[in-house]
């Protein structure tokens, strides 16, 4: 069940990816920065509200071993009052969010995307349960054929010159085509009920509180950019941060909808470690060599992608992977640790970090934008593994220089295999990327010494196949 379910929603996540990527390489064309973080700031708020719309039930559902009608009419009925009460306060109040951030285009762009708070509630219950049964098919075609008609939708009315507009109504034909698929496959309605509401958020409430002050944690450099740096350079950082984040959504969101069950059904402490080591292993290799590859072409990344308008934003990707590779050594621990049953001490940890993240993004805005960003993406980084590989160590008895060695070396094997782009940079000039034949030369050349240097060490190919075979249908 398991092999099924990693490839299923590995390709779910790969479809969807795709045809987001291919859709921001023609909007990125079409809409201006300033407006890229005028919509930047409207989806920071829309999702901290659906974050504290899902009262972390999603995670109750899919862990929860029963549950009977009334508990899902109880996760109903919560996640709709809360939606409602969301929607409320976002429509009312988006006009104060534009005076604030000084752009008139917030309040209407807000008021348009809120209304996917009235849609999904029914798709946050649906998609929770399908997710339980690690049945991803049913996720693949209504993600696919939203991205699809949203990102058309987009271009169209882009192209007409909407910009910001254009945005929060393909962002909001998103969430419509996916509850309306959704709701194709399975047709049952819920009813309204409380009869369980009590236990259900007891029993939530720890991911609730762990998830909102991470997107807090993660989102606060924007959020503050936007009103001290201006909505020109929070459009160039948010453009870096989703060209970093494709990696994150390309592997880690197929690969961590099936890390929280995979966990969950783990009951021998030796069977708990085994496994944790090996998700570890390909998360690690995975990751860092991807983030240290892009920090190294982020200008040639970003004029290659978005246009010459752009490239004010690869200084920042730059930053930003420096980050996300330091991150991406404990990055499979967050939900395995969910999965696993200890959110409560998830929620510790996560609050430690984002709280610090916040502090040095207020104590480090008035330096500029660039102090603020560096701060806040490499030092927080820092103290996430420090506080994970301890957390793991306490709660899994893993040894820390066992930990520690996996992330060494895919580190090493990163630096190695992009040693000939790194010559690359320092025999030439500024323009060290304008000659393809030779930058394709470097990139195919670090392409094979990773794989070389992947395959010959700690029996890689006994990783994956002692995922697909030991945990496979």
């Amino acid at each position: 069940m398991t092999t099924n379910a990693f490839i299923s929603s590995f390709s779910t996540k790969y479809i969807s990816i795709i045809t987001q990527f291919l859709g921001s390489l023609v909007t990125a064309r079409l809409i201006a920065p300033d407006s890229f973080g005028a919509f930047s700031v409207c989806v920071i708020i829309l999702t901290t509200a659906n974050i504290i719309r899902d009262l972390g039930i999603s995670n109750f559902l899919i862990v929860n071993d029963s549950n009977c009608r009334k508990t899902l009419d109880s996760a109903f009925t919560l996640v709709f009052l809360t939606s409602l009460a969301l929607f409320l306060s976002i429509m009312f109040g988006a006009g104060s969010v534009a005076r604030f951030f000084e752009s008139a285009a917030i309040e209407p762009a807000l008021q348009i995307m809120s209304l996917s708070l009235l849609i999904t509630p029914i798709y946050v219950i649906k998609s929770s349960i399908f997710k339980k049964e690690m049945d991803f098919t049913k996720d693949l075609v209504s993600s696919t054929l939203g991205i699809i008609l949203s990102t058309s939708l987009t271009i169209y009315l882009a192209a007409q010159g909407y910009e910001v507009i254009a945005l929060a109504i393909g962002n909001l034909a998103l969430f419509i085509v996916q509850t309306a698929v959704i709701l194709f496959y399975d047709k049952r309605l819920y009813s309204f009920s409380l009869l369980h509401a009590h236990s259900i958020f007891q029993k939530s409430k720890y991911v609730l509180t762990y998830n909102v002050i991470s997107h807090l944690g993660l989102s606060c450099v924007e959020f503050i950019s936007a009103k001290s740096a201006g909505l020109t350079d929070t459009g160039l950082l948010s453009r870096a941060n989703t060209t970093a984040s494709m990696f994150v959504k390309l592997f880690n969101e197929g690969f961590h909808p099936v890390v929280v069950p995979y966990f969950s059904k783990a009951k021998v402490s030796e069977s708990k470690t085994e496994k944790f080591l090996l998700m570890a292993k390909i998360s690690s290799n995975l990751s860092i060599p991807f983030y240290i590859t892009l920090g190294i072409l982020a200008e040639p990344a970003i004029v290659i992608l978005f246009g010459e308008k752009w490239i004010a934003a690869a200084p920042f990707l730059t930053i930003i992977c420096i980050g996300r590779a330091i991150s991406a050594i404990t990055s499979v621990y967050e939900p395995a640790l969910m999965g696993l049953g200890l959110a409560n001490r998830l929620v510790k940890v996560g609050l430690y970090i984002q709280v610090f993240r916040i502090a040095i993004a207020l104590l480090t805005f008035n330096y500029g934008i660039y102090v603020m960003v560096i701060c806040a993406t490499v030092f927080p980084p820092i103290l996430r593994t420090t506080l994970f590989v301890a957390l793991a160590n306490r709660e899994l008895n893993i040894n820390v220089a066992q930990q520690l060695s996996i992330a060494a070396k895919a580190f090493l094997v990163a630096v190695l295999a992009s040693s000939p782009l790194i010559a690359l940079i320092v025999s030439q000039d500024s323009g060290w990327w304008t000659n393809v034949l030779v930058l394709i030369g470097a990139l195919v050349t670090s392409l094979c010494l990773y794989i070389a240097l992947v395959l010959n060490y700690e029996e890689p190919k006994a990783l994956v196949r002692s995922f697909f075979k030991n945990n496979g249908s």
